[in-house]
């Protein structure tokens, strides 16, 4: 599995073989005195020196992502399940490998052509399988990079799909001369998206849903602008009803006024003859 070497320090596996020549340099200088002077020898040598980190697990293959060392650096982790293109039997170095790049390449600390950004890596592990009942491969990747990249890779998490996923996969794959059978996206399901063990987004990509309540948006704004237009028109429809019904009173009020003054003037030309 291709994990890149972060500088925490003292590589363990360095300070195994340290451990391990500071003992054996005890031992020689004893045994070379012999005897009585078996002793002194030893003394004069120093006596066996403590061993150096990890001396005593040197031997031993790292069982989860590495340590943070200090604030200065970040860890991102993604669970991805395979539904059914591998097995755990199946998950071997050349399929990690590409996948480990790939997530790299998502997030900006792997780059084709250079590898991983100075002290950044990708580790995956294995979470759960039962390839009796060919149950989904779930599979934990965390990155762990520098802080002066967790803008870009935090703001690649909000966008992280498994089309992604796939993408990166494919051109790390022909990149690296790589056979291995890529698994599809609808055969890929994200999960468990954490920055520093705090949940960080969704699984799926929040475009998707940001695009949704756009349109929702935009629906809910044409509806309240027909209904108010809608509003509009029918007061101004009103109001002209309204109008034409005053105008008609008006009209038959003044052709009662009119009636009535020609009454006037036929009886007051009667009363005149």
């Amino acid at each position: 599995m291709l994990v890149c070497d972060i500088a925490w320090g003292t590589s363990p596996g360095g300070g195994g073989a340290s451990g391990g020549g500071a003992s054996g340099g005890g031992a020689s200088g004893g045994g070379g005195g012999g005897g009585s002077g078996g002793t002194s020898s030893g003394d004069s040598g120093g006596g066996p020196a403590p061993p150096g980190p990890g001396g005593g697990d040197s031997g031993e293959k790292s069982k989860g992502p590495p340590k943070l060392p200090d604030t200065d650096f970040v860890q991102l982790s993604t669970t991805i399940s395979f539904i059914t293109s591998y097995t755990e039997e199946q998950w071997t170095t050349n399929v990690s490998t590409v996948y480990e790049n790939a997530y790299g390449k998502v997030l900006g600390i792997y780059d084709i052509g250079t590898g991983f950004s100075q002290e950044c890596s990708v580790f995956s592990m294995v979470e759960t399988s039962d390839s009796s009942r060919r149950a989904p491969l779930a599979v934990q990747f965390t990155a762990t990079f520098l802080d002066i990249f967790k803008y870009e890779a935090e703001n690649a998490a909000y966008t992280l799909g498994p089309a992604m996923i796939v993408d990166a996969a494919a051109a790390v794959g022909q990149y690296l001369n790589n056979t291995v059978t890529l698994a599809s996206a609808s055969d890929m399901v994200l999960s468990a998206t954490k920055l520093d063990g705090v949940a960080l987004v969704a699984p799926h990509p929040p475009a998707q849903w940001s695009g949704l309540v756009e349109d929702q948006v935009l629906a809910i704004a044409l509806s309240v602008s027909f209904c108010v237009i809608a509003a509009v028109a029918i007061s101004v429809y009103c109001i002209l009803l309204q109008r034409q019904a005053q105008l008609l009173t008006e009209e038959e009020e003044s052709q009662d006024v009119l009636m009535n003054l020609s009454k006037f003037d036929a009886r007051g030309s009667g009363f005149a003859t």
